[in-house]
């Protein structure tokens, strides 16, 4: 997930060739985690940033990971979005995903181990793409609040 710009509060979250995930928010530094993914088998991954506690934890299928403190904690901005792709014209994932949510409060461990067992949290969803439901090149967001994705693929 990127975005088009790097000016504050930009989030870059990204899953690097060699199953490495990378995080990145402007002006609160940059952390290459030691999470590894492995290839060829699915993994749900979530990340929370708290920017009152100014902390961002990373969560591989329920169990936390990673720590990585934020200098600042400004708070985050997701204008237009990119998924599997950078600016929509180059660093193509080369894998599949499934469920994509955005919400606007930090979850809960409990809510975590909710999303890894195929469940909802309740409350705060901002965006949610399952990629069931797309036409003429748009996946439509099913939170209802209307933050359609338009597919690009190489």
């Amino acid at each position: 997930m990127n975005t088009d710009s790097w000016t504050t509060g930009s989030m870059h979250f990204q899953l690097l060739k060699d199953g490495q995930i990378e995080l990145a928010l402007c002006n609160d530094g940059q952390s290459d985690t030691s999470i590894s993914l492995s290839t060829g088998e699915w993994a749900n991954v979530v990340a929370t940033v708290d920017t009152s506690e100014r902390i961002v934890k990373v969560y591989v299928n329920g169990a936390s990971e990673i720590q990585i403190p934020l200098s600042k904690g400004n708070p985050v901005r997701l204008d237009k979005i990119h998924l599997g792709s950078w600016a929509a014209n180059s660093r193509f994932l080369n894998g599949d995903m499934a469920d994509v949510r955005i919400y606007d409060r930090v979850l809960s461990p409990q809510e975590i181990d909710y999303l890894a067992e195929g469940k909802s949290p309740m409350g705060g969803l901002t965006a949610s793409w399952n990629f069931e439901n797309i036409r003429e090149g748009v996946v439509s967001d099913v939170s209802g609040s209307n933050h359609n994705l338009v597919i690009t693929s190489p």
